[in-house]
């Protein structure tokens, strides 16, 4: 049986940190935040100094990480029970869901970001640049040395059209 001593000293630095957060989270949330921070921190240079850096580990425990620091300040801030006679209200408070669904989201951008698979379009631009004075094109005079025989779709010309100098005669 091989015991792989770098993942066992992996994991007990998470569930040092993790214990550490638990312990602190009802006195101050300050210090619970910094022991997932500090875990998170020393479980990437570990990781880093045995050259067993994964990616998508890291990923996931900044993931794990931000689940449980939401689910915990949701549960503890955001939702509170309240007891009368006749039974238990619950009070919310906006700003603390706020604050846990921003952690929630901001721990799940980097699990969504690393699995979708992006489409990027490779598509050049052209871009057509064109004047803001429009220049007269050139007409194109036809070839005088075409000439069309046996067309049926031909009228006699008139004598005002002769002279304008519109069509070429031979």
């Amino acid at each position: 049986m091989k015991i792989d001593l770098n993942k066992i000293v992996g994991f007990s630095i998470i569930v040092f940190g993790y214990a550490l957060f638990f312990i602190n989270f009802s006195c101050n949330v300050a210090i619970s935040s910094m022991a997932i921070i500090a875990m998170i921190l020393f479980w990437v240079i570990w990781n880093k100094f045995l050259n067993s850096f994964i990616l998508n580990d890291f990923i996931n425990l900044i993931f794990i990480s931000g689940l449980i620091i939401s689910i915990s300040i949701l549960s503890v801030y955001g939702i509170e029970p309240i007891g009368t006679r006749n039974g238990t209200l619950i009070r919310f408070h906006n700003n603390q869901i706020a604050f846990a669904m921003l952690i929630f989201l901001v721990s799940l951008l980097p699990l969504l970001l690393i699995n979708a698979k992006l489409k990027i379009p490779n598509k050049q631009f052209n871009f057509n640049l064109k004047p803001i004075i429009p220049y007269k094109k050139p007409v194109n005079k036809k070839d005088k040395s075409q000439y069309i025989i046996d067309d049926d779709n031909w009228e006699i010309i008139s004598e005002q059209d002769a002279v304008s100098g519109k069509y070429y005669i031979d």
